[in-house]
């Protein structure tokens, strides 16, 4: 079997695995089930355009949040 049939028989299996962690978390744990989509984003990401790429495009994603200070006021 060819790397790149490798590659995407692995790619399906993880996402195979990650839809249905995300079927039984659904209800339970939203942040175990964002974390596992991450997971295989990431793995996928990095097969498709290698590892420097992934970082430079997850770097861009985290730079483009917008990042605010929460002012704590204590009421009396």
């Amino acid at each position: 079997m060819s790397e790149k049939k490798l590659r995407q028989k692995s790619e399906n299996e993880l996402l195979t695995v990650v839809s249905k962690m995300a079927y039984e978390l659904r209800h339970e744990d939203q942040m175990a089930l964002s974390a596992a989509f991450m997971v295989a984003a990431k793995t996928i990401y990095i097969n498709q355009l290698g590892l420097e790429q992934t970082q430079d495009l997850f770097q861009a994603m985290a730079d483009s949040m917008d990042v605010f200070e929460i002012e704590k006021v204590t009421l009396h």
